[in-house]
């Protein structure tokens, strides 16, 4: 998809060396510059990685000759992808205004706070971006009062998605316009993908948005020790069934009135621990999955390597790795025409040092597409998209893709997205939209959505196949209206094998690669992250797959099918690890039984006033603040800072050389209230036709020149009907017709 383009990475970070690697495997020349001997992270799993298909190159940036040698290097590169602070940044004449000596490099960025806030220098390190952004009150610990540590990387994870999209915006921009730039985003940022569900403020309703319960995990024990988490009824499965019979009519609906109501879909829950503690978990899921319930085991962590539909797709790959030998590792999420995927292993620091640079690249030459176009105000400005999703994954890819400027179209059925239901989660994926109601079962509809599909760029969706194919909804059907569409579809588990039709959801991914034991702490009850982080990436991975599939298409003119997965998004979290021949996995550190952290260098700390996140970048930096506090020994290092606030403690950490951040907790300042925010556009507001004022989270992408622009509020249903189908070339009377057969549903007509 890629292979005219050439990128200069240069990272210490998990986050930026994915989203190099992101493109490295869709193709693109990527060349992984390293220090002198070579950057101390080899010694970790995850590098091997996130670093193969890449070239290694040894530059000392610090000396006249490595600054001369990157000079060279940028000169012919399309792309440059960088993790360094601003201070750094500029220290290395790296910082926006410096590059635009390069006026063909797109410039890629991501930093733990964007630039501009007063912690722009933090070092890029989750635990820290995850205290400061609110996230951690949504998490409560298992085994003790405070909030949990939490052990997934979201912000890593989320902005090396956000930065190869925004470099990929910014590939088509410029094959369109011949404009380059920078793009730059956050660990916080990423953070944010998750907050515009969980911390959105209504000026009216504010009912639709108070989240269940935290302690509420519809996981259940069966007769093995293995936990499953359910995600629809399984009251129907024969098994479960022919148990509800046993116990009757009367204790079920007396055990359901003396329990509370755990989740509007599983009424039955208090009585599920009794049922499946009677039966091995194979012999549950075998029914249960035959019976097309959505559900997964709770799997130890990095388990999912070896499961054969992650393999059918391709999204576990082997790899014969220099240093840890034939191993299994994550594959592409995506699938593009050409493939993306593996290119070589890992290579050793420096092997491509003198071929690189005894042979430099001239730089992009090639003209914009339409050298007559209007500069644009946002990089996807001019693009339509057709959104035909449902619930999260589908929807906050055309969402994420409104952001970026695009006009999307929310195509949905008359009763509505499944998700309205659900009012913190459908305003977290559904802002920036225009929404029409339709009825495609009724045939008087046809006209309507192929006059939609012709208008459209991009259709993205994340129906199950089997029904996008009887509503005329597959990607056969609908080129048949337009050769040049790009067509995205996020499936549960993938295009290909057995299970490529069955229904998934985010917990089930969290629960099949490990992150619920994982997240729990050692020995404790699964737990289920409510950030939903599964649907967030494979969202993110979705406009990947699409933003690819659009540059393709400006290169060749021809259309195609992508697609996402939730499955294959499962996977790459995984990349801390590698599976190992006999069916184990590398170790891991683990989160301990109280969720504090997974060393003392990087935890959580009680303070007289509430709690910190406290990094210290190497023992030798932990040891000096432990000779601070004379303190002997951990116990003694907790018990000294409960008398202290977090004021006093983020000080003291701060002078041994470590950095602290206060967990921002429910009593403190709302995110979307803070001022720093507000400024930065990281918190935003907009009205909404139902509940006034909406306040919520803003911009992912800073692109300088093309600042974010958010006015529209997430649709009501079919609030833009009368509006789209003019636009679509229909009259007033058989708009009127539409509307008065219940083809088409507006909001105002609704009663």
């Amino acid at each position: 998809m890629l292979d005219d383009i050439r990128v200069i990475e240069i990272s210490t970070s998990w986050a930026a060396s994915q989203a190099a690697w992101l493109l490295a495997e869709s193709g693109a020349d990527v060349i992984k510059l390293e220090p002198p001997g070579g950057d101390p992270a080899r010694s970790e799993s995850q590098y091997s990685v996130f670093n193969r298909s890449k070239c290694s190159v040894t530059v000392d940036l610090e000396d006249k000759a490595g600054a001369a040698e990157l000079a060279g290097l940028l000169t012919g590169a399309d792309v440059l992808i960088h993790d360094l602070t601003p201070a750094r940044a500029k220290s290395l004449c790296l910082e926006s205004h410096a590059l635009i000596r390069y006026p063909k490099l797109v410039v890629g960025n991501i930093t733990a706070m964007p630039a501009g806030h007063p912690m722009e220098e933090m070092p890029l390190v989750d635990s820290l971006v995850m205290a400061e952004s609110g996230l951690l009150k949504f998490h409560d610990a298992i085994n003790r009062l405070g909030p949990a540590f939490q052990r997934f990387p979201l912000g890593s994870q989320t902005s090396a998605y956000l930065c190869a999209v925004g470099v990929m915006a910014r590939l088509c921009l410029r094959q369109r316009s011949g404009l380059a730039g920078s793009v730059s985003t956050s660990l916080l940022q990423g953070c944010m993908t998750v907050l515009m569900m969980l911390d959105s403020h209504p000026e009216r309703g504010a009912q639709g948005f108070v989240l269940p319960p935290s302690s509420f995990n519809p996981l259940v024990q069966c007769s093995d020790g293995v936990w499953l988490h359910l995600m629809s009824p399984p009251d129907e499965a024969p098994l479960v069934k022919a148990e509800l019979d046993r116990i009757g009519a009367d204790a079920i609906a007396r055990a359901v009135s003396e329990n509370p109501k755990f989740n509007a879909h599983l009424p039955l829950f208090p009585l599920y621990g009794e049922i499946f503690a009677k039966r091995p978990s194979a012999e549950w899921l075998q029914d249960l999955w035959e019976n097309d319930v959505a559900v997964e085991a709770a799997a130890p962590f990095g388990q999912l390597y070896f499961d054969e539909q992650a393999k059918q797709n391709n999204y576990v790959v082997e790899v014969d790795d220099a240093k840890w030998g034939r191993v299994l590792q994550p594959g592409s999420p995506i699938l593009t025409t050409p493939a993306s995927g593996l290119r070589w292993s890992c290579r050793s620091a420096g092997a491509d040092t003198r071929n690189v640079l005894d042979n430099p690249r001239q730089g992009p030459q090639r003209e914009p597409a339409d050298g007559n176009a209007s500069l644009p105000t946002q990089p996807l400005a001019g693009l339509k998209v057709l959104d035909l999703g449902n619930f999260l994954a589908g929807p906050l890819a055309t969402m994420l893709m409104a952001d970026l400027g695009a006009d999307v179209i929310k195509l949905e059925a008359t009763s509505g997205d499944a998700m309205r239901w659900v009012e913190w989660a459908f305003c977290g994926c559904s802002r920036g939209k225009r929404s029409i109601a339709a009825d495609l079962k009724q045939e008087t509809s046809a006209p309507i959505l192929n006059k939609l599909v012709a208008w459209a760029d991009v259709v993205h969706h994340n129906l199950r196949m089997s029904a996008a194919t009887r509503l005329g909804l597959d990607y056969d059907s609908l080129k048949a209206v337009n050769p040049q569409l790009v067509y995205c579809h996020v499936s549960a588990y993938g295009a290909l094998g057995p299970r490529r039709n069955w229904p998934g959801y985010d917990q089930m991914m969290q629960a099949a690669s490990g992150w619920e034991m994982a997240s729990a702490g050692s020995g404790n009850t699964p737990v289920w992250l409510r950030y939903g982080m599964m649907d967030h990436l494979c969202a993110l991975s979705s406009v990947l797959a699409t933003l690819l599939a659009l540059y393709a298409r400006g290169c060749n003119g021809d259309g195609q099918q992508v697609g996402a997965s939730l499955l294959g998004s499962a996977v790459v979290t995984l990349g801390e690890t590698m599976g190992l021949p006999r069916g184990e996995v590398l170790p891991t550190p683990p989160l301990d039984e109280l969720q504090l952290g997974q060393a003392q260098t990087n935890r959580l700390y009680q303070c007289k006033d509430g709690w910190i996140a406290a990094f210290f970048a190497s023992a030798g930096v932990y040891e000096c603040w432990q000779r601070d506090l004379s303190a002997a020994n951990p116990a003694e290092i907790e018990a000294a800072l409960l008398s202290q606030t977090c004021q006093e403690v983020q000080a003291l950490v701060a002078s041994a050389g470590g950095y602290g951040v206060k967990v921002r907790e429910a009593g403190d300042i709302k995110f979307v209230d803070d001022p720093e925010l507000k400024r930065l556009g990281l918190a935003v507001s907009y009205v909404h036709p139902c509940y006034g004022e909406f306040k919520q989270a803003g911009a992912l992408w800073n692109f300088e020149d093309m600042p974010a622009k958010y006015e529209k509020a997430a649709p009501t249903l079919g609030q833009h009907s009368t509006e789209i189908l003019l636009e679509c070339g229909f009259s007033n009377w058989e708009i009127e017709q539409f509307l008065s057969q219940g083809v088409v549903v507006e909001t105002q007509r609704v009663k």
